[in-house]
């Protein structure tokens, strides 16, 4: 997926706490805002890889800390899961264009203009 994207500032995921996400993300020059799993521990070899560097510093400052989640703007990952959540109940969950742009952008318009129908036409009296 990350191939289909140009410029990207920041990557937030849940659930793939692994080193080889680290080094994708970092590839493309983004920041990875990945929570670790409860029971992960920093790795030593972190001064050779600069993943390993990565995950470690989320380590240090993720252990109990709901901080973490406000100055790293995790929050923003939940709201993007939402707006999915909402997409695939009324489209379904297959995407059938073979182009990311496509599928989101076809979908969001649709979105947009059911949206748009219900809302109200507010003016000044």
């Amino acid at each position: 997926m990350l191939d289909q994207v140009d410029d990207i500032s920041q990557v937030s995921a849940d659930g793939r706490d692994s080193f080889e996400c680290y080094q994708r993300i970092l590839e493309r020059e983004a920041e990875p805002v990945i929570p670790p799993r409860n029971d992960a521990i920093e790795r030593a070899e972190s001064d050779e890889k600069p993943e390993i560097a990565a995950r470690n510093q989320v380590v240090r400052k993720v252990k109990g800390s709901k901080i973490w989640k406000e100055e790293s703007a995790y929050h923003r990952r939940s709201l993007a899961e939402t707006a999915m959540f909402r997409i695939k109940t009324l489209f379904g969950n297959q995407l059938k264009a073979r182009l990311f742009e496509s599928q989101a952008f076809v979908r969001c318009v649709v979105l947009n203009s059911m949206t748009a129908l219900g809302m109200p036409d507010s003016y000044p009296v």
